[in-house]
């Protein structure tokens, strides 16, 4: 028997590991000197140093409410850790944004704008934001999904140019006007100029739940059809009915529901409903690898829920947070919260239900969620609520122990094996790895967000393995990553780091 062996053996605690995870206590979203923030984007950028994110709300000059925060660290439970002014000095409400590859946040659009700002975390602060520009799209988009693709560029699709909803203001559609862009846009940072792919014109729903699959495909998987867009051509084809959206509604009843991407072309997505009609609970997953099996209907949800956030986790499993069952007037009238979250497993297709967040903070229309590199999650903002809290899923709640990263490489290269150094801090040994792409969340979609499974082969004594990088770019597009490592502390429960590594992936 093997030296690794005996080391796994010898770890067999008694103890039973519960499956409900925590919430930490609210906190204000900002500073009472510059004013508190509804974080309606939420963005995770690494300056070389420290974990930092992007809380964008209105960004209306002289009445901006944009931060950097820091986050505090896990040992200071509730503490809301420290906020920067960085005022972008244009209107970014409602927007999409994605990470591309260098790192800097491309944000595309917004109420009815053109706009295209960038945000490059590595700047002083007060030099971030357009240093230097990129130009403006050719469309207004309004509610934009914004996808970095496997060759770096960034593909924007939908959003609407004028308010099919909001009567007797110059946002309003002319009668018999179609809101919807039907254009994608393509933006190359090497040359800083958009493209219009007239080719792929088609209809979407508003931020339209993209995202690029093994195969090189990008899918629109919902809210109403799912297609494929092939950026070979630009053209669609082959699409798989959606079960959702039985025709001819008006509207999909997936719309303000939310999907994720929990490893390479398997997705899920859960929830929505159409306008002034309650939420569903219904829980749908594909496996897009194998295009002949199409949607399958999964364990619906515990609670009814629309304007909820899905955050995929280390361990593979996704948490759904926040949410409501009705709104009323477009998200301002938000009622029936969902305060307690819930966790799917892939493996099961079940949920368990989780604790409740606090009544007085709840996370309706407006509200975003994303992992923090620690493990935690944390949930944010809502229509009148500038306000955050923090929850911690079950592998934290357990006190199982939790490895710790000593050495990992800072870039990685697509194919290549590298070598990671760990401390078992009295557990097992790890026996897993994945990549989590930094969040781009807004309106319950991360427009980054995947999860990559890592090949892994551990070395004998245990505190070093090897780590086999992602295929290619279409499994994980360029830019950074979070590098996770799991040990096994009970039998299908697996413990992340204490600490993810930030990567960075490319060619």
């Amino acid at each position: 028997m093997n030296r690794r062996l005996l080391v796994s053996l010898a770890f067999c605690p008694a103890v039973s590991f519960g499956q409900q995870g925590a919430w930490e206590d609210p906190f204000n979203f900002g500073n009472p000197t510059q004013g508190f923030t509804v974080a309606i984007n939420l963005i995770h950028v690494w300056n070389g140093q420290t974990t930092k994110v992007l809380a964008l709300q209105d960004n209306v000059p002289g009445t901006d409410r944009t931060r950097l925060w820091t986050p505090a660290p896990a040992s200071l439970p509730g503490a809301p850790g420290t906020y920067v002014n960085v005022e972008a000095g244009q209107l970014l409400f409602c927007g999409g944004a994605s990470a591309m590859a260098d790192g800097r946040i491309l944000h595309v659009g917004g109420s009815y704008v053109n706009y295209v700002n960038v945000f490059d975390p590595i700047l002083p602060v007060g030099s971030q934001w357009n240093n230097p520009p990129a130009p403006d799209m050719m469309f207004d988009r309004w509610y934009p999904t914004s996808t970095t693709l496997a060759d770096g560029r960034v593909l924007v699709t939908s959003g609407w140019r004028c308010s099919p909803y909001h009567t007797g203001n110059p946002t309003s559609c002319d009668p018999g006007e179609n809101p919807f862009v039907r254009t994608p846009e393509l933006y190359d940072p090497a040359t800083n100029t958009w493209d219009l792919l007239w080719v792929a014109d088609r209809e979407q729903w508003i931020y339209p739940f993209m995202f690029v699959l093994p195969d090189g495909r990008i899918v629109d998987a919902g809210p109403r059809d799912t297609s494929f867009l092939d950026p070979a051509t630009w053209t669609w084809s082959g699409s798989i009915p959606d079960p959702t959206y039985p025709n001819p509604l008006p509207l999909p009843p997936g719309e303000h529901g939310s999907a994720v991407m929990y490893e390479p072309g398997k997705i899920m997505r859960c929830g929505g409903s159409e306008r002034l009609v309650r939420a569903v609970a219904t829980t749908w997953v594909v496996d897009l690898n194998n295009d002949g099996v199409g949607w399958l209907n999964a364990e619906p949800m515990n609670k009814k829920r629309r304007n909820h956030n899905l955050v995929v986790l280390p361990d593979g499993k996704v948490l759904a947070v926040g949410g409501n069952e009705l709104d009323l007037a477009g998200g301002v009238g938000s009622v029936d919260a969902v305060l307690e979250a819930e966790i799917f497993d892939p493996a099961s297709g079940k949920w368990t239900l989780q604790p409740p967040s606090h009544p007085d903070h709840p996370r309706m229309y407006h509200s975003t969620a994303m992992l923090l590199p620690d493990g935690r999650v944390v949930s944010a903002g809502g229509n009148t609520y500038p306000t955050a809290q923090i929850f911690k899923p079950p592998y934290i709640t357990s006190g199982a122990p939790r490895p710790i990263i000593t050495f990992a490489d800072l870039y990685m290269q697509y194919g290549q094996t590298y070598t990671v150094q760990y401390n078992q801090n009295g557990g097992p040994v790890v026996t897993r790895a994945c990549l989590i792409r930094l969040a781009s969340v807004t309106h319950g979609f991360d427009q980054d967000q995947r999860r990559v499974p890592l090949g892994i082969s551990t070395e004998t004594p245990p505190g070093t393995l090897d780590i086999t990088a992602p295929a290619d770019a279409n499994i994980a597009p360029p830019g950074f990553y979070m590098l996770f490592i799991l040990n096994e502390y009970a039998a299908n429960q697996f413990a992340p780091c204490e600490m993810a590594a930030y990567v960075q992936i490319g060619p």
